[in-house]
Parts: C-alpha cells; structure tokens; sequence
C-alpha cells in the first residue's frame, strides 16, 4: 500500500490515541510560543515565514529555535505548491547542542466548508542535514490536516483541530524508517484584527522510539499575521 493512503488513514487514530499516554512512556512539559506570517507575492506566490522558540523540562530551558521560509504557488484553485528552507538550533542547559539543516518541499491543499470554516492538507517531505555526525541524510515525509471551524456564538472565537503525521522515508546512520511522531493540536483562535489571529492551544507531541515512547504536553501559542 503506498505511504500517504497509510498516512490518510492513520490520521483520525492518532487524533483520538494522542489523548491517552501510552503504557510505556516518557512524559514531560514543555511551552512552545510560535509566529507565523503569509505575505502575497503577486497574484499567484506566497511566502510564509514561520519561527518557534521551543522550552521543555529535559533542556531545563530552551530546546530549540527554529526559523523556516516557504514559497507557495497557487497552481489550481485552492491548491498551491512549493517549497523552503528552515534552520533549527538545538540547546540543552542553556547550551547550544547542534543545528539542523531541513529542506523541504511542499503540497497544500484547501477544502472551504458550506457550514463555515476549511479544512487544510499540508503534504511535506523534507531532508534533513545536521552539523556534527553523521553526513547521512535523513528524510522525512510529513502530512498535516488542520481544521479552523467557524465563530462559537457571539465569541469570535474559532476552534482549531489538527493532526500530523511523521514517517521516516529511509534508513541510514541518521534513522531507521517507520513512523516517527504523531502531533495533535486542539485550541481555539481569537482575531484580534482582521490581520492578526492569536491561537492558544494544548498540543501533544507523541514521539515513537524504540524501548519507551516519549509524549510531550505542550503548551502552544500561536500568532499568525497575513498582510
């Protein structure tokens, strides 16, 4: 069966099985305050810039910092493809560890809702490349579907829902391939502009390892911006 059917079908499993900690795992905490801006190029092109400062209990501080850019073509209606370059900073006990390199190329997809509210597919596969070790390429094919509902009552406010799923194409000094992580996102969105949205929400972070699972309970903000 080819991969990304696999992936299609796991989706609404991993949404529900993130709520439940796994037998065997390595719980921790962790705060991820995230920036997101879409600015149009054009008619057709996008660029969205995204940036994470990430803290966990492990690195007793900050963990990583990640700065990514993405160019988007609009190639159909509702769909656009493209593709970018991010770079991670790693940290551990205020330290720094080791940078990432990642690549990536882009499929999106989006499904407006006559009930109000869209449905939005995120296809990515990305190379990832690192400072020190191995100079073994590491790919990774991820796929996202993240729901923004409609305003609840007179709230403003919008429920954000979302999965992802992480597999590792290939297996080298860097990984084995398999299913690498399950992201699950549940929040709400408030418009403090016609530009500006703000989302706070509980995301879990299950992360599949040999021997004991890691699942992370994070804390995340989001401040997204289109101009």
């Amino acid at each position: 069966m080819p991969v990304l059917p696999r992936l299609s079908a796991l989706v609404p499993c991993a949404f529900a099985l993130a709520f439940a900690t796994p037998v065997h795992a390595e719980d921790q905490a962790e705060l991820w305050l995230n920036g997101i801006v879409f600015v149009p190029l054009g008619e057709q092109n996008q660029l969205v810039v995204d940036t994470s400062l990430r803290m966990n209990e492990d690195a007793e501080g900050l963990s990583a910092y990640v700065l990514r850019g993405t160019l988007l073509t609009h190639v159909a209606e509702h769909v656009r493809l493209g593709g970018g370059y991010g770079q991670f900073w790693n940290y551990s006990d205020g330290d720094f560890t080791i940078a990432e390199n990642r690549p990536h190329q882009d499929a999106w997809i989006d499904f407006p809702l006559k009930a109000g509210g869209a449905i939005t597919s995120r296809t990515r596969l990305e190379e990832r490349l690192f400072s020190s070790g191995s100079n073994d390429v590491g790919v990774r094919l991820r796929q996202m579907v993240q729901y923004v509902g409609p305003e609840l009552g007179d709230t403003k406010l919008k429920p954000v829902l979302s999965e992802e799923i992480f597999y590792k194409v290939n297996s080298n000094d860097r990984q084995t391939s398999g299913f690498d992580q399950a992201w699950t996102t549940a929040g709400l969105r408030y418009p403090v502009t016609d530009r500006f949205n703000l989302d706070v929400n509980y995301f879990n972070q299950w992360v599949f390892r040999p021997g004991d699972d890691k699942m992370s309970h994070t804390a995340l903000v989001v401040a997204g911006y289109h101009f």
